[in-house]
């Protein structure tokens, strides 16, 4: 994680649907081709809205369509699967599907794991009343992040196996995109390995 991403709560409608979050916050419109104020569409909307609410509906709305950007991590929550939460890494833009009347986030899943495996510290952190919001970064959540980030290399991982002898091979775990350089480090340290002239 560098200096420059954000990690964001995100409540979404339901649960990740392939590589997108859908939430369905006021106002339900494409909030990408307004040029009209959302606190402004949202008084028109509600009328009578409280001050108080509307601060908050605005911020969530800013949040998710502006303050969000690509390379941000999430942790999103839904309300069909109460006891999972998923970190996702944010690769799109704000969109609006018109067909659901939802907006829209794609994401990279990271992980997907259960509450009860988290800290109660680290649950009680994510107890935030808004549908989008910026966490704070702990060492606990950056530890989540980094472990997620390691499980993700390793499933993206290449296995490639050699035949040394008739009954024996090696296997080795590579990166799916090793570079020429990487390849010839490997070579050289395989070098090293003999045990016997």
């Amino acid at each position: 994680m560098n200096i420059n991403e954000k990690i964001w709560l995100i409540r979404s409608k339901e649960k990740l649907s392939g590589n997108k979050i859908r939430c369905d916050f006021e106002p339900r419109e494409d909030l990408s081709v307004t040029n009209k104020d959302i606190a402004f569409i949202l008084k028109n909307l509600r009328n009578g809205i409280q001050e108080a609410r509307l601060v908050v509906n605005t911020a969530v709305a800013m949040d998710f369509v502006e303050r969000i950007s690509v390379g941000d991590f999430a942790i999103v929550t839904n309300r069909k699967e109460k006891n999972y939460i998923s970190l996702v890494k944010i690769t799109s833009n704000y969109s609006f599907d018109r067909r659901t009347k939802t907006h829209v986030r794609e994401v990279d899943l990271l992980l997907h794991e259960s509450r009860n495996s988290l800290t109660e510290s680290f649950r009680n952190s994510l107890r935030k009343p808004r549908a989008v919001t910026s966490l704070p970064v702990t060492p606990e959540l950056l530890d989540f992040i980094k472990r997620a980030e390691n499980l993700s290399v390793e499933r993206n991982a290449l296995k490639a196996v050699f035949p040394l002898r008739p009954n024996f091979t090696i296997s080795i775990s590579i990166p799916q995109d090793m570079k020429k350089l990487e390849a010839e480090r490997l070579a050289e340290f395989v070098r090293t390995l003999w045990q016997v002239e």
